[in-house]
């Protein structure tokens, strides 16, 4: 019986990371037998990461950072600050501004966290804005933000017009407490003005 013998022509596509060689008879004008298809990445990955390796040897060593990655930056203490803000008439537990102010250690969660207890301030009910009032206070006098929070609210017109604005609060009198709660809204705005304005608790 007569054998024939076949021409193979290799049509290699190269990429970064590998090739692939496609296989195909020669003079045949049909699209190539998926069959014949084979990938040769393996060669490909150990050529490139050995270059890799190579390069980063021969970096200057102050590119080069091996140090510990450090923590991501913190944020704003939401779920601590909407317990600390709720419309209850309960009055906020005292761990609570202790975990707020951990929290503000970059001006991003400073920012955060002001940005928030301002719009409490703007609500109508007269817990949430005392409440809002007394967090602001705590916190800002916290020795744990350094300082960062006071300056962060004197800073913002917003937040200055806001306690402004809370300690001339005049909201709808009550039928058992009369004019008491708003009254206590606009003596925390008072004292919340005279934290944010002192020099105690300044890092």
């Amino acid at each position: 019986q007569k054998r024939k013998r076949y021409r193979y022509r290799h049509q290699t596509d190269h990429g970064v990371f590998g090739s692939v060689t496609q296989i195909t008879h020669a003079g045949s004008s049909a699209a190539p037998d998926t069959g014949l298809q084979c990938m040769t990445t393996h060669r490909q990955n150990v050529s490139v990461a050995s270059h890799l390796a190579r390069d980063l040897k021969n970096l200057p060593a102050a590119l080069i950072d091996r140090r510990t990655p450090s923590r991501p930056l913190r944020n704003m203490d939401k779920s601590a600050l909407n317990r600390a803000t709720d419309s209850s008439s309960a009055p906020t537990p005292g761990y609570l501004f202790n975990d707020i102010s951990k929290s503000l250690i970059t001006p991003q969660a400073c920012a955060e966290t002001l940005n928030f207890l301002v719009a409490r301030l703007g609500k109508n009910n007269v817990h949430v804005k005392r409440k809002g009032l007394k967090v602001l206070a705590r916190v800002s006098a916290h020795p744990a933000s350094r300082g960062m929070m006071k300056r962060a609210v004197v800073q913002s017109p917003a937040a200055v017009a806001a306690i402004k604005e809370a300690a001339a609060w005049r909201g709808t009198a009550d039928a058992v407490t009369g004019d008491r709660l708003n009254a206590e809204v606009r003596e925390a705005a008072k004292e919340c003005l005279e934290v944010v304005y002192s020099d105690a608790g300044d890092g």
